[in-house]
């Protein structure tokens, strides 16, 4: 049985649309949920890291961001950040 794992590093840039802050994780998505589109993951325990280099998610709503890390296809298209090297605001 093939893996829908890419296991490929890729970078991704788009438009953040929302943001669901879970219990276990923080999602970023770059289109509707009901769209199935891109999405980052973050887990909860690596949030404090993000606000510490000053990087609020919400203020980034409607903004173009780029990301680089592993691509995940199991839950569609998604890739699961840890830092905010990861991450990139592109003006």
């Amino acid at each position: 049985m093939r893996s829908r794992s890419a296991a490929t590093d890729v970078i991704v840039e788009g438009r953040l649309s929302s943001v669901d802050e879970g219990r276990l994780r923080t999602y970023l998505q770059f289109a509707p949920r009901a769209a199935r589109a891109f999405e980052v993951t973050i887990l909860q325990r690596n949030v404090k890291k993000f606000a510490q280099a000053g990087i609020e998610f919400h203020a980034l709503i409607g903004r173009t961001l780029r990301v680089r890390g592993l691509l995940d296809l199991r839950l569609g298209p998604q890739i699961e950040i840890s830092g905010p090297d990861e991450i990139e605001l592109i003006p």
